[in-house]
This record gives structure tokens, sequence and C-alpha cells, in this order.
């Protein structure tokens, strides 16, 4: 193929009146993105262009007497393509509207090309091969080409295509092990997941790219596949429509949950704050359930599935002596006359969790109130409130802060034998990893503490009082399905990490939530900022669940009604001079008429959504708390 494309500049004349017409002043970004480098190669810039429109167009067609404002506007695009094209890490052009479906198309087309070109030069040694030009020339020139890598490792080879791997719904990684990918495991994937493209060879040619999945023990099931001239790569042209099908059918991949729609609460729940309470009576199955999602992370039939207890599992009984952190964490004892640290099983695991980043860990805190938690888990609900996104990774601020004291060095040397960690943990102290999970259970009786408003704001809360006695007979585990590690770990911490992305959605979110914090104004369950995030984060994290035959506005307003129960219904007790019926009666008409002005026909049936009317379960919840009120105190927690 040649390099420098076949196109004549009259056709790309035409090509850039044509998104000039369709997207207006973007379409200057778009053809510069698309077709600046087959320009630069040609040596045409702004004046060809427009030399050939005044060609080819008439007055009437396409309008010259702008042609000084169309100067000024392809040419600032060009000067953009000059700085992107020697600052490559910065591709991504900032304030430029132009539509995700299109970048993303654009996008995966480059990863595409650079794959083919990457694989073909590692076999065949060539430069004259499609693409080495454009994608490989000034690594291998540079001596910084990496063969080979992992890149969800954060491998080098990862930044060959750093320009290019993060699109809308995800993030795409390289992997090519060993010298010859040929015989070995070579493929793009979404990121943390195994949601791979694999190449096809022809003898020293890749011949096609396959969608393929990757289950556990080497097994794959392979889906669609497409030839390189299917796909129009090195065509210089914009994305043909064999590629965006390709491209939906891998992003479909990614958003097509496995896991069960019943199980879809927890999931989204724990994404947005990996801080779950299970309240319930006694019996429901809550600790199950937490074991059973941590099962979930592993393929069917792997010897994890089946264990007893999976290794990404850990139950800790609270004792109702508790009254800090000592039994959970550990602490530093100098009773031998030096100072040594014993170390809790919490602290165990946050360390086995580290040594494994790429599975989600589950801690259950069985029985979580039998104790205070505020004071046996201070440092806990402290440290979970510096959770902050520093390019891409959650990060927190120390559980165990770094110290120069012997015990110290002690402790780490006990904890872990990895040489890489235990330099993190000397250097930044022992942090809490983004890949673990608290889900604490929750009883209400005269035996358990109450939650303190700390640790409500802290944490989300779904409630399991429903019983279903003929479950559980006919499966020995939980039909949960599998969890990918995107499902359930979010990389969104505040309202701002979502906004941006999902504006209009977040603005139907804040509406509502003004509407109900108007009622709730002059009491001490008003809500702010922290709620605010949270609930950002619930409903979004809730867009890709949405099935057939349900609209986007039902599942908004299906979340607001989810999180209001956990994160604002859960806030409000108090007797009659706190919390009054007819307070209850106010809050529940906010809420019902703010989730009503977002979906309206949530309430009806086979409307938006498949079935029977909607329910809101916030306002069966504000029904029980009027039913409590009549003893003289009501709370949601009965």
């Amino acid at each position: 193929m040649d390099l420098k494309g076949s196109l004549s500049i009259d056709k790309l004349a035409e090509i850039y009146k044509n998104l000039v017409v369709e997207h207006g002043t973007p379409g200057n970004a778009i053809f510069v993105v698309t077709y600046g480098h087959q320009m630069k190669q040609n040596g045409w810039r702004t004046p060809e262009i427009l030399s050939s429109l005044a060609k080819l167009y008439p007055e009437k067609d396409f309008p010259q007497e702008n042609k000084k404002f169309r100067n000024q506007e392809l040419n600032q695009a060009f000067a953009m393509y000059d700085y992107f094209e020697s600052h490559p890490g910065e591709m991504h052009l900032p304030g430029i509207p132009i539509s995700a479906s299109d970048e993303d198309a654009v996008k995966f087309k480059h990863i595409l090309e650079y794959f083919y070109c990457h694989l073909l030069y590692i076999v065949t040694g060539r430069e004259d091969i499609p693409g080495y030009d454009t994608y490989l020339k000034k690594y291998v020139e540079q001596n910084d080409f990496k063969k080979s890598g992992q890149g969800y490792k954060e491998h080098k080879i990862q930044n060959q295509i750093a320009q290019w791997d993060n699109l809308s719904c995800g993030k795409i990684c390289i992997s090519v092990y060993g010298t010859s990918p040929k015989g070995s495991v070579t493929y793009l994937h979404w990121d943390k997941t195994g949601h791979n493209i694999s190449a096809i060879w022809k003898n020293d040619d890749v011949e096609s790219f396959q969608l393929e999945e990757f289950l556990s023990e080497g097994n794959r099931v392979s889906g669609k596949k497409f030839s390189i001239e299917e796909l129009g790569l090195f065509d210089n042209e914009v994305p043909n429509e064999n590629l965006i099908q390709f491209y939906k059918l891998f992003v479909k991949m990614l958003t097509s949950h496995k896991v069960t729609l019943e199980n879809r609460p927890y999931i989204t729940a724990i994404k947005s704050k990996p801080f779950l309470l299970l309240a319930g009576i006694s019996g429901t199955g809550k600790s199950r359930v937490v074991r059973e999602l941590a099962r979930a992370c592993w393929a069917v039939g792997s010897a994890e599935y089946n264990a007893h207890k999976p290794k990404n599992f850990e139950m800790v009984q609270v004792k109702p002596n508790w009254h800090d952190s000592s039994e959970l964490i550990g602490y530093v004892s100098r009773v031998s006359g030096k100072s040594e640290y014993i170390i809790g099983d919490f602290l165990k695991f946050i360390v086995k969790a580290w040594s494994d980043p790429e599975v989600p860990y589950f801690l259950c805190l069985d029985e979580m109130n039998l104790a205070p938690v505020e004071q046996y888990f201070a440092e806990f609900l402290s440290v979970m409130e510096s959770r902050k996104n520093e390019s891409g990774k959650i990060v927190t601020d120390a559980i165990i802060k770094k110290s120069k004291d012997d015990w110290f060095r002690v402790l780490i040397s006990e904890l872990t034998n990895d040489k890489k960690l235990q330099d993190q943990f000397l250097s930044e102290g022992i942090t809490i990893p983004q890949n673990l999970i608290v889900v604490g259970t929750v009883n209400m009786d005269e035996t358990t503490f109450s939650f303190s408003r700390k640790v409500l704001d802290r944490a989300m809360t779904i409630e399991m009082n429903k019983v279903d006695l003929k479950g559980g007979l006919t499966n020995r585990h939980d039909n949960i399905g599998k969890i990918e590690f995107a499902d359930i770990i979010g990389k969104a911490v505040e309202g701002v990490d979502v906004y941006a992305a999902h504006e209009g959605v977040c603005k139907k979110a804040i509406t509502y939530l003004e509407n109900i914090n108007a009622t709730l104004d002059k009491t001490p369950f008003k809500v702010a900022y922290r709620t605010r995030n949270e609930l950002l984060l619930y409903v979004v994290n809730n867009l890709s669940w949405k099935a057939d035959g349900e609209s986007e506005e039902f599942v908004i307003a299906r979340a607001l009604d989810e999180i209001t129960c956990m994160k604002i219904l859960t806030r409000i007790e108090g007797d009659e001079t706190k919390v009054s019926a007819s307070f209850l009666d106010n809050l529940g008409n906010a809420i019902k008429s703010g989730l009503v002005e977002i979906d309206k026909d949530l309430l009806q049936a086979n409307k938006s959504h498949k079935g029977d009317s909607y329910q809101p379960i916030s306002l069966d919840k504000l029904d029980e708390m009027k039913e409590r009120l009549k003893s003289g105190y009501t709370g949601f927690w009965g």
C-alpha cells in the first residue's frame, strides 16, 4: 500500500466540504485529524484545499464569500495537527466537540493499524510494510521500540498506542508475549478483561482480526472476524462500515453484562463506593452474597470458583468488645521489651489484595454492628474519604503510616516477600488497594449498635428482607454470572469524574436531589457534596445495565429511587418532634414527583420498561417508616 495514500487533492477537498457541511466548525478538526498525515506527506495545506473547492463547486453549491473565515479555521486546525504531531501524548484535542463515536472509531482504526504493523515488523523485520513510517519508525530509530510486553501491567509497549488507547467506554491495551507473536498469546483487549482481538495469520502476514473471549485455563470462544481489507486499514479514509461494526461488537463484549440483572444493585453500588452495608433479618444470606460475589470473579469450573472459600474472600466475625482497631488491623506491642506489630486479619487481607491487583478482593465483616463501627473502624472510615483518581488508578492515604522504627520494617517483611510491594510500603506506608471491597452484614436487634451518620455517609446500603424459600435448592452456588474487574471496580471517585461525559444525565439527577434537599431543609437530614457525588456515580454506573425494553429515563429513575434509599432514607430517624408524619408525606411526594418528572411512564406497565408498573422502593420504605412512627419513634433501621 502507498503510505502517502491514493486520494487526490480534489477528493480530499470533497471530503472536507462534506465534513464541514455535516459538522460545522468541528469538521475542520475531524478532517485534519483523519487526513493531516496524508496532506503533510504530499505537501498540501489550506491553499490547495481552498483552490480545489473553488474549482469543484460553483457559488450556489458551496459559497465562497466566507473564504477568509474558512481559511482561518482550517489553518487553526492544521496548527493543532502540527502541535499534536510533536506532542503525541496529548493527542486528545481538548475543547474540540468531536462526537464520541466518530472519535472512538478513528482511534480504534489507528490501534488496529498499529497492531497489524507491529506484528508484521516483529515477524519479518521489514520496513516496507504498511504503516511502518507512521507508527514504528520513530520508536525504532530512537532504539525505543518495545517488541513485547503487557500493556495492562503498564509495560512500556503500551506507550506505543497511548495516544489512542483511551476511548469513551474504556481503555484498550496491547499484549504481546514472547518474541514470536504467531506462536504465542498476542492480542488487543479491554483493560483488565478477557475481551480480546486476536490476529489470524497466513504464512508471514496477518490475514484478519477476530474477536475472542478468554474464559479460563486457556479456553477461548471466538467471535466475529474481518479481513484487513474488509476493515479498510491503511486506506487513508474515514472508518468504514465494517470497522465501525467491528468496534461496536468489541464494545458490546464489554458492556453486555453476563452478571444476572438481580445482582445489578450490588455490583453498581460497589462500583460507586467499595464499602457496602447489607441489612436485613437474620438468615437471609447476607454473608453468602459476599462470598458468591467473590466466587463470581472466577471462571466457572476453575479451582477458585469450586473452592469453598475463594482466595479473594475473607470473613471476619466482629466481636462485641471491640472499641478500637487493634483486633481488626493490629497494634504495636511492647510487652516483650521491644516494639513489635501484632498483625490483624484485616491488614493481612489488605496486603493479599495488593499482591493480586487484577482481582476484586472481598472482606466481609459479619454482624458488623455488634460493636460501635465508628470506633473499631475509624481508620478505615477516614482513609476512605481520601480516595482520589490519579492517572486512572484509585489511591488513598495510608491506613498504616510509614515509620522509621524497626517494628515497621519487620512488619513489612512479615506481611510480604514481594520486593516491589515492600519498597512501596516502606516508601508510602500501607494504603488501601483499589481492588479491595469491604462489605458489612447488619442485623438490627437489642444486641446491636445503631449506625452514626459518619458511617452511613461513607457507605452504600442495601436491604435484604425478601425471602424465596424455593431458592438455593437446585444449585450449590448462586447463579450470579462472571464478574469482570471493570464491572465492579470503578475509576470514578467524585461527581467531577463523570459529569463531563454524562452532563445531561447528571443534570437530571442533580435537579432531583435539589428538590429532595428542599424538603429536607432545616432538618439534620439534609445532604451535601458527598451524597451528591455518590448519587451521580451510582446513576452513571447503572446506565450500561439498560435491558431490552427499558428506556434510559427508566434506568435513571430506578437508580435514583435506589440511591434515595441507600443514602437519604438511611439517615432519617427520630421521634415525632424530628420526624413527623407530614414530613414523611412531603418527602414521599417529592420523591414520587421527581422520579415521574424523569420518566413520565415509570408507574405505568409496559411503557418505559417491560412488565408490571414500577413500585419505587423508597416509597415502600417511607410507608414502613410512617407505620413505625405510630409508636412515637421511627427510622430506616426499624
